[in-house]
């Protein structure tokens, strides 16, 4: 609690202070203010985007030390500029060298800061980083980084990763160097193979991992891996006979890293038959020609990330209906979708991979669905496969075999006759309910999502939260349970979420309504209105975070990554909201609501064209960026109006600018962990008409400034009508 409040408190203080000059500058602005609110919103436009370049260039903890530098510029700037005007024999030019020194001081501590090598930012130990690199002889080898990740290498002889491994295999293991991003294990790079064209003996575990289970139902001789990391799934493939793999990974540095880390050896994306795709999975199978005999998802992080649901929060595209759909259209007739995750205790991941597959083959109009799906679980992983044509009696057969010889379970439905083996035994057996729920039919599937203690219905683009099955009606239960009772059904990104959403909302009654009524004594003479201004400048402040976020999500999908997302859409929407703001000075107050209404109707019509993001990504990247900015700077130029008229309209009512200011501030702060509540609950498109409601209620708070109207002193008398001279 100590070090979470020490953390509060470093974060608390420049966003205080930074919003406190803001306001200042804001209350001196006069008729001008939607000047002064597009110049703060371009500079933070552009510092988002200017993230892009410093991590290229920088490593994360480098970088953070750039973000003294504007701040310093603004300093320098209003130490230089401000001030009253020096008069004769004021001694002002001794002010003057008291600013300059302090120019110059803050711009020597700058420097330093920016040219020292920071300390490393500390990792929590229970990332896999620091865990692998508390082995024995563990050495980092290699560090990569970019705006996709912060990739590094360890050699540590202890280090062994094969997810799933069959608990028969008795062979040996090739050194391994392992593979981590932003502190996550993100996969290995296999040592020694000298020559990938006679794959070595130690290469054998490969064919003794769940992955390697299509392989046994036929011969893949083109293969698409999708998120390949540090090769070990291309070199599955190339070890089982394919003639042809795609490898498609979006994180840069983890591929860069991948072939440093075993400059001695052969990297498999150097093999002739190897061709590497830096880029995003869903963009690349809406765009290729091309058709594979063996689609592959490899299992993605570390199991104890997964248990925890510490990524619950997080979209993944990769894991959707939609996507499904899209992997399945670039098979051949015969080819095989493999999707491998790892399992839990409830069993939940796998449960909704059963679910989303079976939901993209009833889009794709296949007649036996369940006859196309087989699920095969070791003791750590699950892989579903999903054939559409359906498997023969010779492909079930030979799965039957490879399973029996490696300890790993095949499920079929309850209808589905043969040997049932009982290797990895569960309490229940969920994975055959969920397939026997998919054979009888959608609405079966919907009554045992229902049914189920768990959230594990199909994930679609609108909702991409794979990682989050906690039910929130399921949450009050689990809090007031045992710390050990309720672990295992925990998902800490999703109950994250939720205390940060409380905290925010006590925080904002605390330092909203106390200053509301300290400033309501003040000004009890003059008739200006809190309750509409409140629900004005939070309307907006609220309904800006939510558009924000929607439209961040929705561009993760068209840009391929949550980073150039998040950059291209603060950016661009901050940047165009400054262009609005400045031409607002240029309308008249009573213009505050119009604009409300403008912005709610621009983002029903986005609302309506969510669904359509994933079209979008077929196209290629300098057109989905041309589309989605032009979207953005549409929405940005209009939401730029509502904030600096109402301003204006509180100021004519001496109203307190400075507490509108807070208003806004806290509602988007609020707004920010709504926007990812309603999104996992409701839908991305839901958080786009709450954004629009949001903005109609503040088109309808608009007040009209009531001025106090004039009142003749009681000790002055009244000369109405009398013309006065000078002397009386």
């Amino acid at each position: 609690w100590w070090g979470l409040t020490v953390v509060y408190g470093a974060l608390v203080l420049p966003f205080f202070l930074g919003a406190a000059a803001v306001a200042v500058a804001i209350q001196g602005a006069g008729k001008r203010v939607g000047r002064l609110y597009a110049w703060n919103l371009a500079g933070s436009g552009a510092g988002a985007l200017g993230v892009l370049p410093l991590l290229h260039l920088f490593r994360p903890d480098e970088a953070l030390a750039w973000a003294v530098v504007p701040a310093t510029l603004a300093a320098a700037g209003v130490l230089l500029t401000s001030g009253p005007a020096p008069e004769p024999d004021s001694g002002a030019s001794g002010s003057r060298r008291t600013r300059m020194t302090a120019v110059l001081l803050l711009g020597a501590l700058t420097a330093w800061a920016v040219a020292r090598s920071p300390a490393p930012i500390p990792i929590i130990h229970f990332k896999g980083l620091p865990q692998v690199e508390a082995y024995p002889e563990a050495r980092r080898v290699g560090e990569e980084w970019g705006p996709t990740g912060w990739a590094v290498a360890v050699e540590a002889p202890a280090f062994r990763h094969a997810p799933g491994l069959s608990l028969a295999y008795r062979g040996t293991f090739p050194d391994q160097v392992a593979l981590f991003v932003d502190g996550e294990v993100a996969g290995t790079a296999l040592k020694g193979v000298k020559d990938i064209e006679s794959l070595t003996e130690s290469l054998g575990f490969l064919d003794w991992l769940p992955t390697s289970t299509p392989y046994a139902a036929r011969p893949a001789e083109s293969v698409l891996v999708l998120g390949s990391g540090g090769g070990m799934e291309v070199l599955n493939a190339l070890a089982h006979g394919a003639d042809r793999v795609t490898a498609v990974e979006l994180v840069e540095p983890l591929v860069r890293i991948s072939r440093e880390a075993v400059s001695d050896s052969s990297s498999p994306y150097d093999d002739p038959r190897v061709s590497l795709v830096i880029g995003d999975a869903r963009s690349f199978a809406a765009r290729t020609k091309d058709r594979f005999s063996m689609v592959v998802l490899p299992v993605s992080g570390v199991f104890n990330a997964t248990a925890a649901g510490i990524h619950s929060g997080g979209e993944d595209f990769l894991n959707t209906v939609e996507a499904y759909r899209s992997f399945l259209r670039v098979l051949e007739p015969e080819g095989i979708l493999a999707v491998t995750r790892w399992t839990r205790t409830p069993p939940r991941d796998n449960v909704r991979v059963i679910l989303t597959a079976a939901d993209a083959l009833r889009s794709l109009e296949v007649p036996d669905v369940a006859g196309s799906l087989a699920f095969v679980r070791s003791w750590a992983t699950g892989t579903l496969l999903v054939k559409p044509n359906g498997f023969t009696q010779k492909e079930v057969q030979r799965l039957t075999e490879f399973c029996e010889a490696r300890y790993f379970d095949l499920d079929w439905p309850h209808s589905i006759s043969g040997p049932r083996s009982d290797f990895n035994r569960i309490a229940e057996p969920v994975y055959r309910d969920a397939l026997s729920a998919v054979e009888e039919g959608p609405a079966s599937a919907r009554a045992f999502d229902a049914s189920y203690a768990f959230q594990v219905g199909p994930s679609i683009d609108d909702r991409p939260y794979f990682g989050r099955f906690l039910r929130l009606r399921s949450t009050p239960a689990l809090l007031v349970g045992d710390r050990g009772e309720w672990l295992p059904f925990a998902e800490w990104g999703y109950l994250g979420v939720i205390a940060t959403f409380i905290q925010s909302g006590v925080l904002a009654l605390l330092l909203i309504a106390l200053p509301a009524l300290v400033l309501g004594r003040r000004r009890a003479r003059i008739r200006v209105p809190v309750f509409r201004p409140a629900l004005y400048f939070g309307g907006i402040g609220l309904g800006f975070i939510l558009v924000e976020m929607a439209a961040i999500q929705r561009l993760s999908l068209v840009l391929g990554h949550p980073v150039y997302a998040a950059a291209a859409t603060l950016g661009a929407l901050l940047v165009f909201s400054g262009l609005g703001s400045e031409l607002s000075d240029r309308k008249a107050e009573r213009w505050a609501s119009p604009a409300c209404l403008i912005v709610a109707g621009l983002c029903i019509v986005l609302a309506m064209l969510s669904s359509t993001a994933g079209v979008l990504s077929s196209f290629p990247l300098i057109l989905r960026s041309t589309v989605a900015l032009t979207g953005i700077g549409v929405l940005g130029v209009a939401m730029g109006f509502p904030f600096p008229l109402g301003l204006r309209r509180l100021a004519r009512a001496e109203g307190s600018v400075a507490w509108a200011w807070a208003v806004n501030g806290v509602s988007s702060v609020l707004g920010a962990t709504l926007a990812i509540l309603l999104a996992m609950e409701v839908g991305g498109r839901i958080v786009f008409l709450t954004g629009a409601l949001c903005y109609l209620g503040a088109a309808g708070a608009a007040w009209k400034p009531r001025l106090p109207k004039p009142t003749v002193p009681r000790d002055r008398p009244k000369y109405y009508g009398t013309r006065m001279t000078s002397g009386q």
